[in-house]
């Protein structure tokens, strides 16, 4: 069952066509900070896995660094927007790679307990129902398995942040699309998933590059504190991201 909330943000993405393919193709080109604090998450826990799954994978950047740091692994790509899974098709070529369009509330054509790490990328903040979609997630990964997600996460303070962002330098505004960016507190992931999962830990990002401030819309500029730690924001919003790990 698609989602109302979902499929609006769907909508602005493919309203705003060439340059959403472009933001998610960057990362191919270049690695993602947050690609490589999760390569590091992966080595300091020894993780090792037979089959990804990777869901709402945009243009398929994650998987693209996963399997050249894992070869023998194979690898599934889900994401709602078809025009992105063409673009991860282009650069996740073999018969490791499987491609599905498919809502993240309802992985249908994946099986139960099917994978041993199920990685979910900037996309819970976004959804209307992510509590839906993490059970998605925690259905599809087998007992023992590893599931990754980044989003924006409040380690600190019992306090969730609902936000809606009308980007006026994106077309998709101009016929009332929005961006949701939420943060969820710890205290909220922990009631979300009590009994679903046996460990829950989040690794806190933080960003090791300094980013300029040259947007007039969304995008993520950093500013540097006195003891050399940057914060993240985007069009003034402080940006909590973590990694989210959970094992099943």
């Amino acid at each position: 069952m698609k989602n109302q909330e979902q499929d609006q943000y769907i909508a602005a993405l493919k309203k705003d066509g060439e340059f959403v393919i472009e933001k998610f193709n960057s990362f191919i080109g270049n690695k993602s900070e947050q690609q490589k604090f999760l390569e590091q998450i992966l080595d300091e826990g020894q993780v090792h896995f037979e089959h990804a799954a990777d869901i709402a994978c945009g243009s398929g950047a994650l998987s693209y660094w996963l399997s050249l740091k894992y070869p023998n692994s194979s690898y599934t790509l889900v994401d709602l927007n078809d025009d992105l899974i063409e673009e991860a098709r282009k650069v996740n070529t073999g018969d490791r790679f499987h491609f599905h369009v498919q809502n993240v509330y309802d992985l249908s054509l994946l099986q139960d307990n099917d994978y041993d790490l199920t990685c979910c990328w900037q996309t819970l903040l976004c959804l209307e129902n992510p509590q839906k979609a993490l059970d998605e997630l925690i259905r599809i990964t087998r007992k023992g398995g590893r599931i990754y997600i980044s989003s924006l996460f409040d380690p600190v303070n019992e306090v969730d942040i609902y936000a809606k962002m009308v980007d006026w330098t994106r077309v998709s505004a101009q016929d009332g699309h929005y961006t949701p960016y939420n943060t969820f507190s710890m205290k909220t992931i922990h009631r979300w998933l009590d009994g679903k999962v046996e460990t829950i830990k989040l690794h806190p990002f933080q960003i090791q590059i300094d980013l300029p401030d040259v947007y007039k819309g969304l995008g993520t500029y950093t500013v540097r504190l006195e003891n050399g730690d940057r914060l993240q924001f985007s069009a003034g919003l402080h940006l909590n991201w973590g990694i989210l790990e959970l094992v099943k």
